[in-house]
């Protein structure tokens, strides 16, 4: 089995199914990889307090609790049910428009993403909610209603399961970013970690990862980060033995280097 490490992108796109990057995380998860991650994206993923601050020098400051539902995860759930619940009363509004002009499963869609700040990789998602939904129910106005009220409801408690499932599932190791002070000297010096490189908020989560690889747990790191660590892909296998893999590309067809036996979903 494969094995894999997995920042706050993956998680959140296994997390959320309407995330941009909901398919592609899907694809991670065919019964034959394991997932790893470190203390510091958990941090990043669900603990980190409102406030606090992003570069943490101190694994002991960190504070993990996979059962928190704050950082990106909480920023995640509340952006959507604020973005629908804000936006409800004028979908509502345009649907009893609809009333006596006649009411198609079409127009409902269209009303929806007119009114509902949608990403373009979600909306597949949200219509086969609409399909399913409407598949056993009259096209009316008061169903259109009730379709978005059922659609926030099942988004939030969906996304709540699947981040319980999802923390059985992965392997929290412990951080050690703050003891690589080789892989960071060489990262710095080859690379750069600074803002217009590799940003230090990001150098953690993937010295964590580079300290996995180095103690051969693992080489393969999957990332939505493409603008500050995917584009130093060459240079980080180089000095590390470390396959960076991008979320949206098909990773499971990479060149896959250091291949190991060791076997999570």
């Amino acid at each position: 089995m494969t094995r894999y490490f997995v920042d706050t992108n993956v998680l959140i796109g296994l997390t959320f199914s309407h995330d941009r990057w909901a398919v592609e995380a899907e694809r991670i998860l065919d019964g034959h990889n394991t997932l790893f991650t470190s203390e510091f994206v958990i941090y990043e993923y669900c603990s980190r307090p409102q406030g606090a601050p992003r570069v943490v020098s101190d694994p002991d400051q960190l504070q993990v609790d996979p059962d928190d539902t704050g950082g990106v995860f909480g920023t995640v759930l509340e952006d959507f049910q604020e973005n629908v619940e804000d936006n409800i009363p004028m979908y509502n509004r345009e649907i009893d428009l609809q009333r006596y002009d006649g009411l198609s499963f079409e127009r409902i869609l269209e009303i929806f993403f007119d009114n509902i700040e949608v990403r373009s990789q979600a909306k597949p998602h949200f219509v086969r909610h609409f399909q399913n939904y409407f598949s056993s129910r009259e096209v009316t106005p008061r169903n259109a209603k009730r379709c978005v009220e059922d659609l926030r409801d099942r988004v939030l408690h969906d996304a709540k399961e699947r981040k319980d499932a999802l923390m059985d599932a992965v392997h929290v190791m412990s951080s050690t970013y703050d003891e690589q002070d080789r892989a960071r000297g060489l990262v710095d010096e080859h690379i750069g970690i600074r803002e217009s490189r590799i940003p230090p908020v990001d150098s953690q989560w993937l010295l964590d990862a580079i300290g996995l690889a180095e103690r051969g747990v693992l080489h393969r790191v999957v990332t939505g980060d493409k603008k500050d660590v995917v584009r130093y892909q060459q240079q980080l296998r180089s000095l590390f033995d470390v396959s960076i893999l991008y979320i949206l590309d098909e990773f499971h067809t990479h060149s896959q280097v250091g291949q190991d036996s060791h076997e999570i979903f």
